[in-house]
């Protein structure tokens, strides 16, 4: 009898785990639709953190046809090139004189782009290259949503490392902090298949300067509570804006891209574990 209520309350206490668990992961993918949904978007986290592995989720997630520099996804993505995203010959110059020269639309309405890496593609410490290469990229950046309905999201390491005139109008910050994989490999017609999940924690937050200074969320749960608590958490926000903690999970057979592309770009095959 006895070792009956243990195993019951062992099982119920497996089940509210498991329901918070999903309480939780349903949050985390809740505040990443919303906010790809809403504006520009900058993640950076080190490497492994779950970078790539978020805009994976939301992509999943979104279920909408998507642009991006690396193949994301076989089902929504269409890989482009950085400079199809431009406005050219128009520059900044151009929109403070009134003299806006009329140029093609060649990207569909309702198409994000993703850009993974950005600090390697769009280096700050390179700006004035990047100038001339992508004079107008800026200007696309800030006015996707006027130009295609659509917005523009990047990742990085550093979020120093992205270039300025690009991270400074984002909208939205994710910083990556970690991914634990819970798998088993299976051999199967001579291939081994990996089959699990993997469970990515992240931070958000909606100021540069609390993403820039890697802010941990406000946490009063042991110091104070009730309407002290809550004058400091309003006091925390109003000064760093919001910075809150999330986690997402998703299957390996649903991760579409290759972690290790830049392998197959600079060696011209794939990595020995790359996913696909």
């Amino acid at each position: 009898m006895v070792i009956k209520i243990i195993l019951y309350a062992l099982l119920g206490f497996i089940c509210v785990y498991v329901l918070v668990l999903a309480v939780k992961f349903q949050k985390g993918k809740a505040i990443l639709v919303k906010s790809f949904s809403e504006g520009n978007c900058l993640i950076f986290g080190p490497k492994g953190a779950g970078k790539d592995l978020l805009n994976n989720k939301v992509i999943n997630a979104r279920k909408q046809n998507c642009y991006a520099n690396i193949p994301y996804n076989r089902d929504y993505c269409t890989t482009k090139s950085i400079k199809d995203f431009s406005v050219e010959p128009n520059t900044f110059e151009d929109i403070l004189n009134g003299n806006i020269k009329i140029v093609k639309k060649i990207n569909k309405e309702d198409c994000d782009f993703y850009i993974s890496d950005a600090g390697i593609v769009l280096p700050s410490q390179y700006s004035q290259s990047l100038i001339k290469e992508y004079p107008s990229l800026p200007i696309y950046y800030a006015l996707s949503r006027q130009l295609t309905n659509s917005n523009i999201h990047c990742n990085t390491q550093y979020i120093g490392r992205v270039w300025d005139k690009i991270r400074e109008q984002a909208e939205y910050f994710f910083r990556a902090l970690h991914t634990t994989k819970l798998s088993i490999k299976i051999k199967r017609h001579g291939h081994i298949k990996e089959y699990g999940f993997l469970i990515t924690d992240f931070i958000f937050y909606d100021s540069y300067e609390s993403a820039a200074a890697k802010m941990r969320p406000f946490n009063n749960k042991k110091l104070f509570a009730g309407k002290e608590g809550a004058a400091m958490k309003a006091d925390f926000e109003a000064k760093h804006g919001i910075v809150k903690q999330y986690k997402i999970i998703q299957r390996i057979s649903h991760i579409y891209y290759d972690s290790r592309h830049f392998h197959t770009e600079f060696f011209g095959y794939k990595s020995p574990d790359s996913y696909n």
